[in-house]
């Protein structure tokens, strides 16, 4: 009889500590990369400190803006939106 993990169980799949194993499948099934994740966070970083909040549709469309296009903000351009 073997053993697949070397701890006496050959079904339990034995990860490294403080990392999630399923992790990587899950951000691999859904499109979603790391590059990904940190270009949102630091947009709606930039956004919160340039004053785009999210109270009114307008202001939510104005948010959501600046969180995706964050570069252009940095760069000086108003992204605010009048509905």
């Amino acid at each position: 009889m073997s053993q697949a993990n070397g701890h006496g169980d050959p079904g339990v799949i034995v990860s490294h500590p403080g990392r999630n194993p399923n992790l990587r499948r899950v951000m691999h099934e859904y499109g979603v990369s790391l590059f990904g994740v940190v270009y949102i966070i630091i947009g709606v970083v930039v956004a919160l400190t340039n004053g785009y909040s999210i109270h009114s549709l307008g202001e939510l469309l104005s948010f959501l803006l600046a969180m995706f296009l964050w570069p252009l903000v940095l760069l000086g351009v108003n992204l605010h939106v009048a509905v």
